[in-house]
């Protein structure tokens, strides 16, 4: 398949490895890929330990409670 002069290929991935411990990330960042829809709701919880609904609205309060609450589990 030839293409023009100028082309070129796009690539989405998401889930990249970061840096660091999942906790340890800043919630606006995992706030923002839930509204970009890089990652679930679910898995800001779960993984992240970020407090958001589908929109991406960060629940501050309930993001360090639950943080707190991991590292007291560890």
């Amino acid at each position: 398949h030839r293409r023009g002069a100028g082309a070129g290929d796009v690539e989405y991935s998401c889930g990249g490895g970061g840096y660091g411990t999942p906790h340890q990330r800043k919630p606006e960042e995992i706030s923002r890929d839930v509204r970009e829809k890089w990652v679930s709701v679910a898995v800001a919880r779960e993984v992240y330990g970020v407090v958001c609904d589908a929109s991406g609205t960060l629940d501050r309060v309930a993001t360090e409670a639950l943080r707190k609450s991991h590292v007291a589990s560890v």
